[in-house]
């Protein structure tokens, strides 16, 4: 199942296009500094839907990696 440190980009990474893709579709001109603050406002929730959606697709048998260069932090 997934281990937490060695997914930590897989997750940052669905968390945040997660995050993106609601507001633009709540708000489709937020301003990057919107999109900024919004991350920063809703990270908790969305790394938690990160986590739940990267489990989810693992128990159904997909295989997700990060590229080697992406440190996870962000």
């Amino acid at each position: 199942m997934s281990d937490v440190p060695a997914n930590k980009p897989i997750v940052l990474a669905i968390g945040r296009n997660l995050n993106r893709i609601d507001l633009k579709l709540a708000n489709p001109e937020a301003s990057p500094e919107e999109v900024k603050a919004a991350w920063q406002e809703n990270r908790a929730d969305y790394m938690k839907k990160g986590r739940r959606l990267l489990t989810a697709l693992e128990k159904q048998g997909f295989t997700i990696t990060a590229p080697g260069n992406v440190s996870g932090e962000g």
